[in-house]
């Protein structure tokens, strides 16, 4: 197996085109799961997540990563750094892990190694993020991964006939563990 970046219960590494054809094209239709992101609000075939495929590998400013666990080698999620700018020393974070996966820690691994990365493998200077205001689960990973609150979109999420605020997190370097 391919290891991008090697940690102890969760390792990453490169998307395959394989990866499309097994759970990921459940998590990106999983609309019990989506209720605060948005991938789902329509619905995707293989053909759609071979096309993202291509232009992820394409895009030289996303790092895209298969988040493996090692117990049994099954790709549990995506993690990425997207719209890496090396001049400002910024990039994107975002992550989708499976929802059977979720509260065991592996998402809070997978997280501090492309953190790590990030910053001293890129030389980022500031990691960002976007969460919907009710997804605490997230706000607490995004909290003890060290990501401060920066600001607020107002009601610039819709669901369930209402409104709802993005928080907009970040982390610099210096504040990095």
């Amino acid at each position: 197996m391919v290891i991008f970046i090697d940690g102890k219960k969760v390792c990453l590494r490169p998307v395959f085109k394989e990866d499309l054809q097994k759970d990921y094209l459940r998590w990106i239709n999983d609309r019990s799961n989506d209720g605060l992101t948005g991938h789902a609000l329509f619905p995707h075939t293989l053909a759609d997540l071979e096309s993202f495929f291509m232009s992820r590998i394409k895009d030289k400013r996303t790092l895209w990563l298969a988040i493996i666990k090692k117990e049994n080698d099954r790709h549990i999620g995506n993690i990425e750094l997207s719209d890496i700018d090396l001049i400002n020393g910024n990039a994107e974070y975002k992550i989708l892990l499976d929802k059977n996966e979720q509260g065991k820690g592996l998402g809070y691994e997978a997280s501090k190694l492309i953190l790590d990365h990030g910053f001293k493998k890129l030389n980022l200077h500031r990691i960002y993020l976007g969460v919907h205001q009710d997804n605490k689960a997230a706000l607490g990973l995004y909290k003890k991964l060290g990501f401060k609150v920066e600001g607020t979109l107002r009601q610039h999420f819709h669901r369930a006939g209402q409104y709802k605020n993005i928080i907009v997190m970040g982390l610099l370097s210096r504040e990095h563990q």
